[in-house]
């Protein structure tokens, strides 16, 4: 088949049929409000799994209560998106035949989100979503007729393990590769599968990097004759331009960590703050998934002729602009009001990744939240846990996120950097993903009063 080019990343989508998992989440959102803002798709699929009685299409309509669908907003839901039940424990993700059918006859690109991000998932739970799942999204995938490409969203830290993390999908997943652990950990009991659990993980932190790894092999094993890409992003932050600055969702990933440090609750910081920060708005994220998804059809056009060729990889990570740890740090505190607030943070927060220094600095957060609850015993004659069990919680969540923190890779992102090259003055305007053009001072500086305005006081 020839390709051309100069193919622009609008022409590619208009009209195409494009389905999603993952849209409920952070970056899905984002995502599903930029196709239906610029791209002008004829049908958009979204997969959603029922969540407190809540069906897909109740789902996606609360969704689109938030603001940042204020641009794309309809008295009822744009008449493009069709939200589809789904059940991934099911034979055809508890497809009827006539739809399946419909499926395979349309979807031309599809945008693989779906995600157990919970770090402290049990193995074989993480597993199971993060790679099961992906598995027979992909079996059902396979039938489509007209696929162009399918985007399998990983993250950066999926080989936490290497020093150095090429554009490459690494076979060296211990106890003889997945399958083999998938094998193990089925004849195990609970608690048996918790005691391999550190055995199998190595050098991973948790269990969402090492499935993530895992779910990459799955990939390339079984499905490489698709037209496939996965992309890696890092750390993803706030939105940086689009469809307006400084959006966040919930409170996961850093935001928790950065109001904890604000409202005095967290006053330890065990960073390495000489390392690099591997961070990425997620806005440019989502414009880069959908540029390399237009490059995996290229290529896979390109090695049809060819002969076979393998998985496409992206690396959504500067290698030579991001700020440190120590940088990022300062950039936040200058985005701190009132400054009151500031000279707290500032000069009562420990900051240094030496392990006694941090648990002592623990020890010493814990010793006020028991204060609070014995003289909350005292008043109300009853026992309270509330200030010690919320004090665990954020001392559980930097402990998390540390491994992240203190660490420096070597960065292969020759793909991606060819992707970002190869688009032309109107795509590189409506699509910005190129992060070397990222200004972190302002971005940094933005991020704790976005989160206050969209997941605080939205909630107030």
């Amino acid at each position: 088949m020839d390709v051309d080019r100069n193919l622009e990343v609008s022409e590619f989508y208009r009209g195409s049929t494009i389905l999603i998992t993952g849209a409920t989440g952070f970056a899905g959102q984002v995502l599903l409000e930029k196709i239906l803002r610029q791209l002008n798709p004829r049908k958009l699929y979204v997969l959603v799994r029922r969540k407190r009685g809540e069906n897909a299409r109740q789902r996606i309509k609360q969704l689109f209560n938030n603001v940042l669908f204020d641009q794309v907003r309809q008295d009822d839901l744009p008449v493009c998106v069709v939200p589809l039940d789904v059940d991934f424990d099911q034979e055809h993700l508890s497809f009827g035949e006539s739809l399946r059918e419909n499926l395979a006859n349309e979807v031309t690109v599809v945008f693989n989100l779906m995600a157990n991000v919970n770090f402290n998932e049990p193995i074989s739970a993480a597993l199971q979503t993060n790679v099961e799942y992906s598995r027979r999204l992909l079996q059902l995938i396979s039938t489509f007729h007209h696929l162009k490409a399918f985007l399998h969203v990983s993250t950066f830290f999926s080989n936490y393990d290497r020093t150095t993390i090429e554009e490459v999908i690494y076979p060296d997943t211990n106890f003889g590769g997945y399958e083999n652990v998938r094998k193990i950990l089925a004849q195990l009991k609970p608690m048996e599968r918790e005691a391999l659990t550190s055995f199998i993980l190595d050098k991973h932190p948790n269990t969402y990097t090492y499935s993530k790894k895992c779910a990459e092999s799955m990939i390339n094993d079984n499905f490489s004759q698709l037209p496939i890409g996965i992309f890696r992003p890092p750390i993803v932050s706030s939105t940086y331009c689009e469809p307006f600055p400084d959006w966040y969702y919930k409170y996961h990933g850093p935001c928790g960590l950065i109001l904890a440090l604000y409202y005095g609750l967290l006053s330890v910081l065990p960073f390495s703050f000489e390392k690099k920060t591997y961070l990425a708005p997620v806005d440019y994220c989502i414009n880069g998934m959908l540029c390399c998804a237009v490059d995996v059809f290229r290529k896979h056009c390109q090695r049809s002729a060819s002969g076979p060729g393998t998985v496409q990889v992206y690396n959504f990570t500067d290698a030579t602009k991001n700020c440190s740890w120590k940088e990022a740090y300062r950039w936040y505190l200058e985005g701190i009001t009132p400054y009151y607030s500031y000279l707290r943070v500032r000069f009562l927060t420990l900051t240094s990744d030496n392990h006694f220094l941090c648990e002592a600095g623990f020890w010493w957060m814990r010793m006020p939240a028991v204060i609070v609850d014995c003289v909350s015993w005292v008043l109300r004659r009853k026992s309270s846990t509330f200030a010690i069990t919320s004090t665990e919680r954020i001392i559980k969540q930097v402990k998390l996120l540390r491994p992240f923190c203190v660490q420096e890779w070597g960065i292969g992102n020759r793909n991606m950097i060819k992707v970002i090259e190869g688009l032309n003055v109107h795509d590189k305007l409506r699509f910005p993903c190129d992060l070397r053009n990222v200004d972190w001072k302002t971005h940094l500086n933005r991020f704790l009063p976005g989160v206050l305005k969209y997941v605080v006081n939205s909630r107030k």
